[in-house]
């Protein structure tokens, strides 16, 4: 656990860093209140810091907007970068040898997407691809880092951070093993609805680990049972 807070300490520097990335960009004074403000609210639930602080730690951190479709993290390639999600969808797959997809993960306004580890040239297993026009935060894990000596702060915050990324990665993945293909809908129904409403059939059914057509039945089974207890 010490090595992970350890390692998560540089990999929050580098997100705090400013980056020279391309394409250039979305970043102006009148919105940058507005376009940091889910990842305030995400520090915020660290720590009692006020707003215009944690502006200051986050406001150098490059926001970049990409197309539906486009791909952030190739399998097979070294992880060079981190996001949290401002706006859209990002779906995390593994390409079996086979060539079938397989969906671990989508990920949210307001989800962090980091790998931790203190080995550097990690290989991805996965991938991780926009599912909508997607805003998200870069940070780029080869950057060098001076901002953290800044914001002391960050000492408490950063543990924090780690442990309730472990708790949640754990938590989803406690509730789906051993569940039944329908009580996994109705995880993601009380979990995470907007994915049903968000993400298409195929996907949200490779997801779950069934079969378009099982999924379909199901929802049709469940959300009639919904309808006639009312």
């Amino acid at each position: 656990m010490l090595e992970q807070i350890l390692f998560f300490k540089i990999h929050l520097k580098k997100l705090l860093n400013k980056m020279h990335l391309t394409p250039k960009y979305l970043y102006n004074k009148v919105g940058v209140n507005n376009m940091y403000e889910e990842l305030i609210s995400y520090v915020k639930q660290f720590s009692d810091l006020d707003d215009d602080y944690i502006l200051r730690m986050v406001k150098g951190v490059p926001i970049m907007t990409f197309k539906k479709g486009h791909i952030l993290q190739s399998q097979g390639n070294s992880i060079e970068k981190c996001f949290f999600v401002l706006k859209g969808i990002v779906k995390q797959f593994t390409l079996k040898e086979d060539g079938k997809e397989v969906i671990s993960n989508f990920y949210t306004e307001g989800d962090f997407i980091g790998i931790f580890s203190q080995q550097n040239n990690i290989i991805s297993e996965y991938s991780l691809q926009c599912m909508e026009d997607t805003r998200v935060l870069i940070a780029d894990n080869n950057s060098d880092v001076k901002a953290y000596d800044d914001f002391p702060e960050l000492i408490e915050i950063i543990p924090k951070m780690l442990e309730m990324r472990i708790a949640e990665m754990q938590e989803r993945l406690s509730m789906f093993i051993g569940s039944s293909p329908e009580k996994r809908f109705k995880i993601i129904m009380e979990t995470r609805p907007n994915l049903i409403e968000r993400v298409p059939q195929n996907q949200l059914s490779n997801y779950l680990g069934i079969t378009p057509e099982s999924f379909s039945r199901i929802k049709k089974r469940i959300y009639n049972n919904l309808r006639s207890s009312k």
